[in-house]
């Protein structure tokens, strides 16, 4: 396996990679499912759009016992504009950015892009972030997925006394953010999650405890038989094929990289076995309906998830 860059960004390109076939669209009854799903999950019957989809609720997390995390060697900064608030961490690494006016926007490409996660589970019950930085994605879901619980792990302690500058609500039934490692967290967690977001990293990118076999075996593990994991890689991409090598490994090969447009970040994503592929028109319905319920460009996500399947992903 080896990575490339081109215009459409990094790309995995597999040895031997086969041929790619043009997959089938989904069935007309599959179609009819996904729209009564969409017109379920409006009316805020979220348990009926699941059924709908073939969508078993998670197994409800149980919070293990906290352990102390190990102090970050960074000291995070705050900087404000005249319009925003932005955290820095050590050198010039700019972690978040805040809108003063609307807290709760996603500023950063990257963070926007993230969200493609609900093309995947449009109505998530348990979504747990690795990292918390400025809040960007946790504050978002919590003004935004009125019925999604979010658990959001961070390392650093100095990072969460933060909280308050960037204001992220306290913890509620909604929230909760903890003081862990993020890999050690995940080896006490109990129960399944729709979706694993890991946006951690230090100077060089990616925490070196978030690349490893067993970790992607735990994110594997706990995810919902239709759920996805997504992380932000930053930073020196010769960091980069380990972490594809450790995912594909763990999820059996359902990894690809999506470029972000018009920035140095790259997603990682890895998908469970029963997620909806790629090519199903379904995927297409529900980027209509989230880019006019959440103002984000859903099908921009999708055309690049897409493109990277082309480019060597596979699901």
């Amino acid at each position: 396996m080896r990575i490339e860059k081109s215009v459409a960004g990094w790309q995995v390109i597999p040895e031997n990679a086969p041929v790619k076939r043009e997959s089938k669209p989904a069935s007309g009854e599959g179609v009819f499912r996904e729209y009564l799903a969409l017109l379920a999950q409006q009316m805020r019957m979220r348990g009926l759009a699941r059924r709908l989809r073939g969508v078993p609720a998670p197994a409800r997390c149980l919070p293990p016992a906290v352990h102390a995390a190990p102090a970050a060697d960074f000291q995070p900064g705050i900087i404000d504009t005249s319009t925003e608030r932005l955290l820095q961490f050590s050198g010039h690494a700019l972690q978040s950015r805040m809108r003063l006016e609307d807290p709760a926007a996603l500023l950063v490409p990257y963070t926007r892009q993230m969200m493609s996660f609900l093309l995947f589970t449009p109505a998530p019950t348990e979504v747990l972030m690795i990292g918390l930085g400025g809040g960007s994605m946790a504050k978002f879901s919590h003004r935004h997925l009125a019925h999604t619980r979010v658990i959001v792990v961070e390392i650093d302690a100095q990072v969460i006394g933060l909280r308050d500058a960037f204001q992220i609500p306290a913890d509620d039934a909604r929230l909760q953010v903890v003081h862990d490692d993020g890999a050690l967290y995940l080896q006490r967690l109990g129960g399944t999650v729709d979706t694993v977001l890991i946006d951690a990293f230090d100077a060089q990118g990616v925490s070196p405890t978030l690349c490893s076999a067993a970790f992607y075996r735990e994110v594997r593990r706990c995810l919902t038989p239709q759920g996805t994991m997504i992380m932000n890689l930053h930073g020196d991409p010769t960091r980069h094929p380990a972490h594809v090598e450790q995912a594909q490994a763990a999820f059996d090969g359902r990894v690809m990289l999506v470029p972000v447009t018009g920035s140095d970040n790259v997603l990682l994503c890895a998908f469970a076995p029963q997620a909806t592929p790629l090519h199903s028109r379904c995927l297409d319905m529900r980027a209509a309906y989230l880019q006019s319920a959440l103002r984000l460009n859903f099908s921009v996500y999708l055309r690049r998830l897409r493109d990277a399947q082309a480019a060597g992903g596979s699901i």
